[in-house]
């Protein structure tokens, strides 16, 4: 398993989202995603980052066969759910991999509670672990950023990929490299993750593994947007939790809130993209 600092982050992050949704008596299959929102397109583009981004990625890739599907980082397996095999595809399942129990056994919940359970795995362990083979998809959205060895992850992938198989890839990604940028060096620091990747590295860490981009979209423009201003005023009153909360579970959500405010403020800045990528294995087979 990943270092349990940023294992015990996601996982609180987890239960906090969980039950705000309880909460609001968020219906089944509804408000499981943990990703940020986005705004109507002005063009073509996702109508939002919920199920209407989920949508817009599966007509990216109409057509393609998705017998076998895995969601890397699949959190309570919202997209899963919407990307599963149809219900009478013979041989068809999907996987769902995330690091934390707490999701592995919501993410069954749901699934059960669909009708679906029997045509879904939900895994627990780490993203680099070793993965199901012979796969149509791997869909990984906001995922393969937290993970230190990207090199490794995208090697498990290409070896798990099918001939003809498709990586499907959204990622925060910078658009040069920053290594020296503060907000960089304090995003990192506060989600326990690798600093920020950039366009260029990654589409070498694609080439490196035996995949190739075929296609690539930039959805920047869709993501909300604030002031700096109000940024500050939002990460101050974070790191105030932060500082003086005494309960462990309640500083872990206010540092993961700690942490979004900084990537939203590399996004204010213009630094930062919001990169969706579709690789397939390069010679076409395994």
């Amino acid at each position: 398993m990943p270092e349990q600092g940023p294992v015990a982050l996601y996982d609180s992050l987890a239960r906090f989202q969980w039950w705000r949704r309880k909460l609001a008596r968020t219906g089944p299959g509804l408000g499981l995603e943990m990703r940020k929102r986005l705004v109507s397109p002005q063009a073509e583009g996702p109508t939002d980052g919920c199920a209407g981004l989920d949508q817009w990625l599966l007509q990216q890739v109409d057509g393609h066969p998705r017998q076998r599907i895995l969601d890397l980082g699949c959190g309570f397996g919202a997209s899963l759910l919407r990307w599963m095999p149809p219900q009478h595809t013979d041989g068809g399942h999907a996987f769902g991999i995330t690091p934390s129990a707490y999701q592995v056994r919501r993410a069954r919940q749901v699934a059960n509670q669909m009708g679906a359970g029997g045509r879904c795995t939900f895994l627990q362990q780490a993203l680099d672990a070793e993965l199901p083979e012979d796969l149509d998809v791997v869909l990984a959205i906001e995922s393969l950023g937290h993970t230190a060895d990207l090199a490794k992850v995208l090697r498990q992938i290409r070896q798990s990929l099918q001939p003809g198989g498709i990586l499907v890839w959204l990622e925060d990604l910078l658009y040069e490299p920053r290594s020296s940028d503060p907000d960089v060096a304090a995003l990192a620091n506060s989600w326990s993750s690798p600093p920020l990747r950039d366009v260029s590295s990654v589409h070498q860490h694609l080439q490196a593994a035996g995949l190739r981009v075929v296609t690539e979209w930039d959805l920047t423009p869709q993501v909300p947007r604030r002031s700096l201003a109000q940024i500050q005023r939002s990460h101050a009153a974070a790191t105030r939790w932060c500082k003086f909360t005494p309960l462990p579970f309640a500083r872990r959500i206010a540092q993961a809130f700690v942490g979004g405010f900084m990537l939203e403020q590399l996004y204010a800045r213009g630094l930062t993209c919001y990169r969706v990528m579709l690789a397939t294995p390069s010679d076409g087979s395994n």
